[in-house]
């Protein structure tokens, strides 16, 4: 049950019973609901994804599918990206368009960009399904996205 606008009351108004439960009962259940959530989750451990594309491509594993009824997310992906011999730029993308480049080196890198966290509120998303994921491209060289010591999450949560 999607939330809906209390009414607006007036002074000798009488507030019936279908008014009550629209604007007490069904938005605090409204707001007490568990939200839809989807994630992908790498552990500590596994096996590191690699890409030379210069083109942005899907990172393996991170497309996720969520039904939004409120019309907001939130996002948060943590990981460890580097690049040897050209630059990174790391992106989350919401149904095949990209919603910012979060992540870009601007010179060339051949270390460890080290642990990345990035979060974001999302908002006026159409109800239905959406398709969330994380892409990356390099302009020259191997993007490396490791799980040695620190996990890969990617969340989405409505909200």
């Amino acid at each position: 049950m999607p939330w809906a606008t209390p009414n607006t009351y007036v002074d000798g108004q009488i507030m019936r019973a279908s008014h009550f439960n629209q604007d007490l009962r069904d938005n605090f259940n409204y707001l007490n609901a568990e939200r839809e959530l989807d994630f992908v989750h790498f552990p500590q451990g596994t096996t590191a994804i690699t890409s030379t594309s210069t083109s942005t491509v899907v990172i393996t594993g991170t497309s996720l599918s969520l039904t939004v009824t409120s019309g907001r997310v939130m996002l948060w992906l943590i990981g460890v990206f580097s690049v040897s011999g050209g630059n990174l730029s790391v992106a989350i993308y919401q149904d095949g368009g990209s919603l910012n480049a979060i992540l870009t080196s601007a010179t060339t890198i051949t270390t460890s960009l080290g642990a990345f966290m990035h979060h974001r509120y999302v908002t006026g998303l159409s109800n239905g399904n959406h398709t969330f994921d994380v892409r990356w491209n390099v302009s020259a060289g191997t993007a490396t996205l490791s799980m040695d010591e620190t996990p890969f999450s990617f969340v989405v949560m409505e909200i």
